[in-house]
This record gives C-alpha cells, structure tokens and sequence, in this order.
C-alpha cells in the first residue's frame, strides 16, 4: 500500500511517495517557469505588464478620438459646428469656451457658440468612479487626491457664490470667474510684429491641476449638471439655437438608457461598462486546460489564505525556521477567514479592515508575542519581506460573515452554497439592473430576510481588497 503527499506551491510542486509496507519513499519536485520577471531585490512585475499597458492605452485613445469625432460629426449635421475646416480653426481659435460656459447662464449663445461648449465638455467631461479613500494610503494615491480636489471645488463654489454676491452655479461659471482673477497683464515692450499685435498682452495662472498640482477637479455628475442647465437656459432664450435642441439631440448626446455593453449611452457622456471576459483568464500552471478563477469564487479565497499560512514559518532566536503548530495554523487561518474588526484610531476610525498587519497575527493569543522590536525572540518569516500581502478570505468574511451567517452558512446544504457563489460571479455589482434582480432573488433563492438580503448586497458591492 503507497501514500502520496503533496506541496503545492505558487510556481512549484513537491510529492512523496511511500510505501507503507517497505518503508521505502521516493520523492520528486516540479518546478514552472514564474510569471513574473525574476529579481534579487523585488518581487518583479508580469512579463506582459508593459506590453498589457500600452495595448490599453491605445485602445482608450481610439475610442476617445473615436467618440470626438462621432460628436463633431453629429454637431455639424445639426448646424452646431461649421463644416468648412478654416471656419472651424478660426471658432476654435477665436472663442473662449470658459467664457462661453458663464455666458451661456445669462445670455442667448450662437449656434455655433453652443457647439463650441458641447465640445469643451466632451474634452473634460468630468471623473467617474472615484470612490472615497478608505485610508491615508488611498489618500496619498492620485485617486485619493481627485476625490479630495473634488470636494474642494464644491467648497470653492460657495465661497465664490458669497464673495460676488451671485449664486455660482456651475464648474465653469467658477473657473471663468477664477480666469478673470488670475489674469496679468504685460507691461513690457511689445515686439511682436503689428500684424502679430492682436488683442490685450497678458498672461494667467494656471486654474486647473498641472504639474501633480490638483487644484480644481469636477466628477461627471457635475458636468453633467452643468450641461442640463445650459441645456434648458437655451431653449429658454429662444432665438435660432432653441430650435435645433430637439429631444432627439439631447438623447443622442446624454441617454441614461445602458445595456450589456454601455453603462451611460450619449455622444458627450457614454461611458462603458467594466467587464471582464472570463476568457482572458490565464492558465493555471497545475492545470494548464483550465483557467484561473476570479479572486470572489469561495474556493479561490480560501486557497489564497490556505497558500499564505503554507509560506508562514516561525523563527526562533537562535534557532532554524519551523512550520506552525496545528494549533497556530488554525488561529491564523480563522483570523484570515473571519471578521477583520474596525479600525480604532485615525482616519478611518470606524470603517471595516479590509486587511491583516503582522502586528495583528502577532498578537493572537496562541502568540502573544506583541509588536516585534530589535530584540524580538520570535518572529514570522513574511516580517523580512515588507511589501508582502497578506491574503485574507474575500468571500468567508463578506458574504458569510458580514451577511448571511457562520451558523446559517454552515446548514446550507453544498448545493445552496454553489448557487450563492454562482450568483456572486455571475452578477456584476456595478449594474443596477443585475442588482434590483439579485435582491428580491436572496429572498426566493436561499430565504434571506430583507434585512439579510440589503447586507448581501452591500457585502457584495464591497471591494475584495
């Protein structure tokens, strides 16, 4: 009688084969070649990354120029743009579409002015998606900064509103305010040539983020807000602009209408949706004809924690490396596994942890070791390696613990927990259709209460890092 013994590692494979009635035991090791490029002194990104990289940004910059031009198209069919390329140069050239976006507030704006604007809020349509930073690291990142900027643009639109005595009402009404602020004129002699000499000298700070300064920033419902104001302020005013902004426009140009393909429809503010197709997937190493799984599949989070406990050893003073006890591996495991608390202190006093520091392993009670210092007689092997993550189990402390239940989860029969799991994959948080269909589905699919079902929901929607 023969017994094998596996250890499976990320780019390796270790078996052992013995022979119960012998004694006698062979052994074999199977190392794949690592996905990522091998250094001494970092852990190395994907050998495509940058191939990857560049293949996004391209196609971002198609179909960016791609909507443009759609958009322009569109705008001189209705008669909103010029068609002849030297009146166009000279529109571009000659307006201020700031100016514009203030004026278009109080006053009737050509056709070809309202144009103009249209296509100023195509260029800088505003940011969408940037969540709240859930810690100073977030913070410190660019995204952490534009939310910050954002929320100081609004802050920035009050205090204009009271110093002028006037209600600022959009994003462009406050940087055109905010233009005429910053505008410097040229005392010095002027040396142009006097067909050069055209219009005031002058010069203006910069209103808008340059150089990694983020100064002012607006997210898309801002212009969005800005483009229905100046939207119904024209069809107000009358004249020959009123009665080219048909509703059929306004729906080509902003339809809120999405589909399996568009989250946002229109010409100024479509925007797609995330996708990801399961066969971009790549292949596991262990099984080549298969694909990896999703990171949110049950199996997947508990195999991520189960693969960091299998690196953990413990490092006597003095002493050589040793794997843990079973006791400690359990501790560790449920730890990884279960609810991660709150956070305490700073910043994000009161918000759920999404990750586990060494600190915090350090500290469990089969431990008790307490923060490591130079003179620490026990510590972790993953303490040398600071960029290390931590993986912990996405879906075990989401969606069992933080929605349906330890108790409740462990009834369930292997059945009703596939179809959770399924419906976790196969259900995309950020469409609003998929989640009015999985809610009342809670209810009929696994008999959750409304309250149970809004925080499956909300776990659901919860980011997996």
């Amino acid at each position: 009688m023969k017994a094998l013994g596996l250890d499976i590692g990320t780019n390796s494979v270790g078996s052992s084969w013995i022979n119960l009635d012998t004694g006698e035991i062979d052994v074999g090791l199977s190392v794949f070649p690592a996905g990522v490029v091998e250094t001494d002194e970092a852990r190395g990104e994907p050998k495509n990354a940058k191939r990857r990289m560049a293949r996004r940004t391209r196609i971002t910059l198609a179909r960016r120029s791609l909507r443009k031009r759609l958009l322009r198209l569109e705008l001189i069919a209705r008669g909103l743009l010029p068609a002849d390329e030297e009146t166009f140069r000279k529109l571009l050239e000659g307006s201020d579409p700031w100016a514009l976006r203030r004026e278009g507030l109080s006053r009737s704006l050509h056709p070809h002015e309202f144009g103009r604007v249209l296509l100023h809020l195509a260029q800088r349509r505003g940011a969408l998606g940037i969540r709240e930073p859930e810690d100073d690291e977030e913070l410190k990142s660019d995204d952490g900064k534009v939310k910050k900027a954002i929320g100081e643009t609004r802050a920035a639109m009050l205090a204009e509103s009271e110093r002028v005595g006037q209600k600022i009402e959009t994003f462009g009404q406050l940087i055109a305010n905010l233009r005429d602020e910053r505008r410097h004129a040229i005392d010095t002699d002027d040396k142009r040539l006097p067909a050069k000499q055209i219009g005031p000298r002058e010069w203006r700070d910069a209103v808008r983020n340059k150089g990694g300064d983020f100064q002012f920033h607006a997210d898309r419902a801002m212009i969005r807000d800005e483009f229905g104001k100046l939207w119904t302020k024209q069809k107000l005013f009358g004249g020959p602009l009123a009665s080219i902004l048909s509703d059929d426009l306004l729906n080509k140009l902003d339809d809120e209408a999405g589909d399996s393909t568009w989250r946002h429809k229109g010409l100024l503010f479509g925007q797609r949706r995330q996708s990801w197709d399961m066969g971009t997937l790549g292949r596991c190493v262990l099984e080549p004809t298969e694909r990896c799984v999703p990171i949110a599949d049950m199996y997947a989070s508990f195999y991520r924690v189960i693969e960091t406990v299998n690196n953990i050893k413990i490092i006597d003073s003095g002493k050589a490396a040793r794997p843990l006890e079973p006791e400690e591996r359990k501790a560790i495991i449920d730890c990884l596994r279960g609810p991660l608390g709150i956070y305490e202190s700073g910043k994000n006093k009161g918000k759920p942890k999404k990750t586990v520091s060494v600190t915090e392993l350090r500290n469990l009670r089969v431990f008790g070791w307490g923060r490591a210092t130079k003179t620490t007689q026990h510590r972790f092997n993953i303490e040398s390696d600071p960029d290390r993550e931590i993986n912990t189990d996405w879906f075990h402390r989401s969606i069992v613990h933080g929605a349906i239940g330890e108790s409740r989860w462990n009834n369930m029969d292997g059945r009703t927990r596939a179809s959770v799991n399924r419906a976790i994959l196969n259900y995309d948080p950020d469409r609003d259709d998929h989640e009015k269909h999985c809610a009342p589905g809670a209810v009929k699919w696994w008999r959750c209460s409304d309250v149970e079902a809004d925080l499956l929901i909300r776990a659901w929607k919860s980011p997996l890092h």
